[in-house]
């Protein structure tokens, strides 16, 4: 025993002689003495082939013997292997250094005991520390490098094997790599989350409420879709009624009309069969027109229809708001009706002209079917010699 003490001493003296040739470290306190020893011991154990470093290798090795779970395991070795990316070869002088600006060297005797309990997971742990009174580095027998080096202290408390072997890999750790994030960047991360969470939900129930409104107005348009239908067959049910030249009334004035079509001076019967045509034209104008706007308006309804089976009910750019949709169709139906109306009015109003005159008024040819027309005559009188 008292050679390995001599052993030990020789070593703590070269050490400090290499430290001291590389310059001052910390000042001489007994304090800092303690630390640079705890430090020392640290470095120690890990350096297995004592060439006066350490490298990610030899820091795995000290988890040969250790009682740690898989998930810790994992985790030192991401950190050891992060902190030899900067520099894969660490000496004494290096690992004190980083000791003496690490956040975990001014911790509370309550602080000790929250990470033990914590890292540790042991209850009985962190009670044994808080009574031992260990902290960062107030005293030579009660500061945190202890734990990772000192065996006699480590045994004083009353914990399994198990359990003295996890604190001290926990407090390597914690010395080589410093202490762990903040709980309040989870807690932020948490917080985060849940506002997203929230904030989702809150997004989901508002476009819901937008797609149970835009189903409500697209059944408010369908009922004036098929209105609007409905009218569009009576509105051409009134122009094929205009535009039948085979209407029972006008097939029973033609005999009339052939006979009594010499009464009517030429002039007047071309006037009234222009001014039949071009009412007709702009009879038949008006009704495309119609039918033109509300093909339109049928398919933006198809639009609206397929936005309504979409998730979140995404506009288009230019696309049509169902109230400008519902007051074009409510223009159209108003104008369909007008021109109904005003065909049964026509069809009155002609009927009349037709039974007064004696006229079967229809659209006639135009000029150049009347000219092949008139050829075509022309050329059968001459073959059959009248």
């Amino acid at each position: 025993m008292a050679r390995s003490a001599c052993w030990l001493w020789a070593t703590l003296i070269a050490l400090g002689s290499a430290s001291v040739a590389r310059g001052p470290v910390t000042p001489g306190t007994s304090s800092t003495n303690a630390e640079m020893q705890a430090i020392s011991l640290l470095h120690s154990s890990i350096d297995y082939n004592r060439d006066g470093v350490i490298d990610e290798a030899e820091t795995a090795g000290i988890l040969k013997d250790a009682y740690m779970s898989d998930e810790d395991t994992s985790e030192f070795l991401t950190e050891s292997h992060e902190y030899f990316q900067l520099d894969a070869l660490r000496d004494l002088r290096e690992i004190y250094e980083a000791w003496l600006a690490n956040p975990a060297r001014n911790w509370t005797v309550q602080e000790v005991a929250e990470w033990a309990l914590r890292e540790v997971g042991s209850v009985d742990t962190a009670r044994l520390l808080r009574e031992a009174q260990v902290n960062g580095t107030p005293a030579i027998s009660q500061m945190l490098p202890m734990l990772a080096t000192n065996d006699t202290l480590l045994k004083n408390f009353a914990l399994s094997a198990q359990t003295r072997a996890r604190l001290k890999i926990r407090s390597m750790d914690i010395i080589l790599f410093g202490p762990p994030p903040s709980d309040l960047w989870q807690y932020a991360i948490v917080a985060v989350s849940i506002l997203l969470a929230l904030s989702s939900l809150l997004l989901l129930a508002h476009h819901l409420r937008q797609s149970k409104a835009l189903a409500q107005e697209l059944e408010r348009l369908k009922s004036d879709s098929d209105e609007l239908t409905t009218m569009r067959g009576q509105m051409h049910e009134v122009e094929r009624f205009l535009n039948d030249n085979r209407h029972e009334g006008v097939r029973q004035l033609e005999a009339e009309n052939r006979r009594l079509s010499g009464q009517l001076d030429a002039n007047a019967r071309d006037l009234i069969h222009q001014c039949f045509e071009r009412e007709t034209a702009l009879f038949k104008f008006k009704a495309k027109s119609i039918d033109e706007r509300q093909q339109e308006v049928a398919s933006e309804y198809e639009k609206l229809t397929n936005r309504r089976g979409a998730l979140f009910n995404l506009r288009m750019a230019h696309s049509t708001k169902p109230h400008e949709l519902e007051l074009a169709m409510t223009k159209i139906k108003a104008d369909m009706a007008a021109l109904i109306e005003e065909g049964h009015e026509r069809r009155q109003r002609w009927s009349q002209i037709q039974d007064i005159f004696k006229l079967n008024l229809q659209p006639r040819r135009s000029s150049s079917a009347n000219s092949k027309s008139t050829h075509s005559e022309h050329l059968r009188r001459r073959a059959t010699g009248k």
